[in-house]
């Protein structure tokens, strides 16, 4: 039996109504909407109600009880609910825990009825129990909808996994190993390590601005378009500044990603690269000494038309170059 039949065995009113606000909503000032309603032919007013005794049943979150509008003090001065032909009335709060989600109401224009304080109570506590069952029929929803997150949050990192490297090339004299962990199901960071058709090797790191999943839908546009790039045989300055043009048309001003973009030479030990924005990568030589590499131009996606310096560093057979993002 749903709340308006329970509302309307109980009380035999000539109009029911079920009032609820936002879901999310935390004021109780805002006033809440019709959700659900029975209104009998000839009913009183049709679908208006009174704001007057709405607002007083929301401030004072409690319930309201006329027993002849038309004689009732609180309710004169033009009221609707005076105007209607309405003869009692009774309009009860929805609580859960801790706000004033909504309110039940019901009334009648029959002047042989008057809803007594028995009525009130009984009437109160069916606002209870419907308060109690919305409540939970949210907290489902809820749960349902977080459900299905953590299962679409899955799958997004299933596919992110599967972007970046699942295992790094071996190259004679380089030895190559990476690491990424993220702080929630999905995030911005980025890496790439491949081999190209000349025998260096490609080394990309990157950091998405923000995190989760709208921060890993950019890292899934972004990796493939710079090995698109890569193939275009350009000089790296103009690899960055492409994808920067890419990445800026297709995000809004608050989406931009730091990179580094390198090429290795294996055989040689030279090293060229651009660093847009990102942690300086540490390079600590064969004697220990601490050499970083800096960032050369402002993150990929925030300006458009730029223009990145292609910088170069020579790596002795011991050496160790340390990538890092800021997590």
């Amino acid at each position: 039996m749903c709340i308006r039949d329970r509302v309307e065995k109980a009380l035999q009113p000539e109009r029911v109504f079920l009032l609820l606000k936002e879901e999310d909503s935390q004021d109780d000032e805002e006033m809440p909407d019709i959700v659900a309603s029975r209104v009998r032919t000839g009913g009183p007013g049709g679908m208006i109600l009174s704001q007057t005794l709405i607002r007083r049943v929301l401030e004072q979150r409690t319930a309201f009880l006329t027993e002849d509008a038309s004689q009732d003090q609180r309710l004169l001065g033009g009221d609707s609910i005076v105007g209607s032909g309405t003869r009692s009335a009774m309009a009860a709060p929805l609580f859960d825990n801790e706000h004033v989600i909504g309110l039940l109401y019901a009334d009648t224009t029959n002047p042989s009825v008057h809803y007594d304080r028995d009525e009130l109570k009984a009437f109160v506590l069916l606002a209870n129990v419907v308060a109690v069952a919305i409540t939970h029929a949210r907290y489902h929803a809820l749960e349902e909808e977080r459900r299905r997150l953590r299962m679409e949050l899955g799958a997004a990192r299933r596919i992110m996994s599967r972007l970046l490297p699942r295992e790094l090339p071996e190259v004679p004299g380089v030895d190559v190993s990476a690491y990424l962990e993220s702080c929630e199901e999905v995030a911005g960071d980025l890496y790439d390590v491949r081999q190209l058709p000349d025998g260096k090797l490609l080394l990309v790191v990157g950091d998405v601005a923000g995190k989760g999943l709208a921060a890993a839908l950019i890292v899934a546009g972004l990796l493939p378009a710079i090995r698109i790039v890569m193939d275009e045989n350009l000089e790296l300055g103009g690899v960055t500044a492409r994808v920067n043009e890419q990445l800026f048309a297709s995000t809004d001003a608050v989406r931009f990603a730091t990179l580094f973009i390198g090429v290795l030479d294996p055989a040689t030990g030279h090293l060229q690269y651009v660093n847009a924005g990102h942690n300086p990568p540490l390079l600590v030589n064969c004697d220990g000494d601490l050499t970083t590499l800096p960032s050369a131009g402002p993150p990929v996606g925030m300006i458009p038309d730029m223009e990145y310096p292609v910088s170069e560093v020579q790596m002795g057979p011991t050496c160790r170059l340390v990538f890092y993002s800021d997590g």
